[in-house]
């Protein structure tokens, strides 16, 4: 699996790395040109039971029907792979825009679990955590976050 790692700052003013699956190994900057709307990808997310590939439309074109957010995620189940796009508005993606997750004190990243069953652990292997939105598994170690993938916003 590919991770795109992203620098943040936490509230209480530390810095940390956040280490963001990559579930379907998109090529972001590629994707971002060939849809219009300004796209930037925020994190592999699971929606109602599925995992998304999920990008935020700085400039949706709303006269074509375009919607805030674009979800992509690709079906392997007839064994040809398939990628698949879909639309999702501000409003519907509140309620999913929030993950729990843990940082490692050794080596300042933050991890959280996409799905459930989706054992992740830091670089040092210290921090784990799995369940994704359904429930959390997680080691003691560490300091329990919540990351809010709409404003970045990392709360410790």
């Amino acid at each position: 699996m590919l991770y795109d790692n992203r620098k943040v700052k936490l509230n209480d003013g530390r810095s940390a790395t956040l280490v963001l699956p990559n579930w379907f190994g998109f090529k972001h900057k590629k994707v971002a040109e060939k849809f219009e709307g300004d796209l930037e990808y925020m994190a592999s997310l699971s929606i109602k039971g599925w995992v998304y590939a999920v990008y935020k439309a700085h400039k949706p074109n709303l006269q074509k029907g375009h919607k805030d957010f674009v979800l992509m995620w690709v079906e392997t189940a007839s064994g040809n792979p398939k990628t698949f796009i879909a639309g999702m508005a501000a409003a519907e993606m509140d309620e999913h825009r929030y993950q729990n997750g843990r940082l490692c004190r050794s080596c300042n990243e933050i991890v959280y679990s996409v799905d459930v069953h989706d054992y992740r652990h830091c670089s040092c292997e210290t921090v784990m955590i799995d369940g994704g939105k359904d429930y959390t598994r997680c080691s003691q170690e560490g300091e329990s976050v919540r990351i809010d993938f709409l404003t970045k916003e990392i709360t410790v």
